[in-house]
């Protein structure tokens, strides 16, 4: 390959001299320049593809015959014939302001769009011939090369969680600037995209009007959650696109939390409120970059920001609807469900107001009987042979003994220490006992008759029997013939 140069050089030293690849171009052609910027909708500027377009002439006036002319032409298209070689512009000898060989132009690897030599009558001696070139870069700050994008965000409100849902799509279509080879189209498509993607990409103060959205202007107390996403590749025509899908949650926690509420009134009048609800944390987890981090977080606003409040809230709703009594603190069922890879925390419990399940905390089960057996009039009954009337009853005028039984049981939370757990049952029903045991002052004598114990280690539980026996004046005792008077509970 030589340089294309007109003979014999009778245009004197020139003020510029023009390479591609190398090879020269004499005389050195004019330049006509353009620029191309190539814009998104809103008219940020994505890429720039410059135009020269080289106009020169080829002259030999050394009579050296038409196939030397046709020698030069293909000379020049050789010199064209491959793409990004460096277009170099240099100051000549005849340059009045710069000294020779000062490079002006460099650092341009171009596509070459065209050739043309057009048809003359002069074309035995000499042509003219034009040749475009094509420069293609990104525009300042963007990343990939690419003709047209769309980059569209979509924020949607979630009232039951108090979460945004946020849909977020960018496509590029690539621009080949791969001089050599197979096309890096795609490759400058997916640049563009990947470098939009992810909650860093956000617009400034957006969202602005679903809640939660932008809080005080501080983009750092929104956390993102459960993304997805899906990709879609065209290898043609070099486009590509990413949807992505993820939660937004405000606050200084990085999770989010919804939950449901029931009241349950039974036809005894016991009320139970339910607690169901899940706990999702932030970030994505994906086993490899922050393995199960959202995870940790639901777990963490489960057990600092969540739990610690729950029976207030469900002793709130257990007065809004009318309930009068005490809402015992301990739960009557606490269930926890987790899913690591989803990262969320599931949680359903329950509280009740039923007295049985008022329970001191340690006792998980308890139980008390009262069993009163009044004293009664003696009576003696005596059997006269061969009397129709049968036996003979005398009132002796005298009272029976009367007795006071308690039965209690209790059964102790695990805490892994069987004795502990165990004599905690055991001091439990103890307290049950003294509670309800008799009022000496109620009778004229009273003593204690029985008193039987049980436990058992395993089972974590404790039993007892206690029982007295009294005597009342004959006064009180209750008559035959009279209504039947119970004894009420104080």
């Amino acid at each position: 390959m030589t340089d294309v140069i007109s003979s014999p050089s009778n245009f004197g030293d020139a003020a510029v001299e023009l390479y591609y690849g190398g090879q020269r171009l004499y005389p050195a052609p004019l330049i006509d320049f353009s620029r191309k910027t190539n814009r998104s909708a809103d008219d940020s500027a994505l890429s720039v593809e410059d135009t020269w377009s080289l106009r020169g002439v080829y002259i030999n006036n050394d009579n050296m015959g038409y196939e030397n002319v046709v020698t030069e032409m293909e000379d020049l298209k050789t010199i064209f014939a491959q793409d990004g070689l460096e277009l170099v512009i240099k100051a000549g000898a005849g340059s009045q302001t710069l000294p020779s060989g000062t490079t002006i132009t460099s650092g341009i690897y171009p596509f070459v769009e065209s050739i043309g030599i057009p048809e003359e009558v002069t074309q035995f001696h000499r042509f003219n011939y034009e040749v475009n070139l094509i420069a293609k870069s990104a525009a300042s700050g963007v990343s990939g090369v690419v003709e047209n994008a769309t980059d569209n965000w979509q924020f949607n409100e979630n009232s039951d969680r108090l979460t945004t849902v946020v849909q977020h799509s960018v496509s590029a279509k690539g621009i080949n600037t791969n001089t050599s080879g197979v096309s890096n189209a795609l490759t400058n498509a997916k640049a563009f995209v990947d470098s939009r993607l992810g909650t860093s990409a956000v617009p400034s103060n957006y969202p602005s009007y679903v809640i939660p959205g932008d809080v005080d202007g501080d983009t750092s107390t929104i956390f993102e959650f459960q993304r997805t996403r899906s990709e879609n590749v065209s290898v043609e025509d070099g486009s590509y696109e990413i949807t992505e899908s993820f939660v937004f949650v405000s606050g200084t926690v990085p999770f989010s939390d919804g939950r449901t509420y029931g009241y349950d009134k039974t036809k005894e009048g016991i009320v139970t409120i339910n607690i169901n609800g899940s706990v999702e944390g932030y970030p994505r987890t994906d086993g490899t970059d922050e393995p199960y981090g959202g995870f940790y977080n639901a777990q963490s606003g489960w057990i600092n920001a969540l739990q610690p409040y729950l029976y207030a809230e469900a002793d709130e709703v257990y007065g809004r609807y009318g309930a009068s009594g005490t809402l015992a603190t301990k739960a009557i069922t606490y269930n926890i469900t987790e899913n690591r890879f989803l990262g969320t925390v599931g949680y359903a419990v329950s509280y009740t107001d039923d007295p049985g399940e008022n329970l001191p905390s340690g006792i998980v089960e308890q139980s008390i009987t009262i069993q009163r057996t009044d004293a009664i009039r003696m009576q003696q009954s005596h059997t006269i042979p061969h009397r129709r009337l049968g036996n003979i009853v005398q009132d002796i005028g005298t009272p029976t003994v009367g007795q006071y039984r308690m039965q209690a049981s209790s059964r102790a939370e695990n805490t892994n220490d069987a004795v502990a757990d165990t004599n905690r049952a055991i001091s439990h029903i103890q307290d049950l006992m003294n509670q309800q045991r008799p009022n000496p002052s109620e009778f004229l004598t009273l003593r204690l008759l029985s008193k039987d114990q049980s436990h058992d280690k395993l089972s974590l539980t404790a039993n007892a029997t206690v029982v007295y026996e009294f005597s009342v004046d004959l006064a009180t005792v209750q008559e035959a013939n009279t209504d039947i008077i119970l004894n009420p509970v104080t």
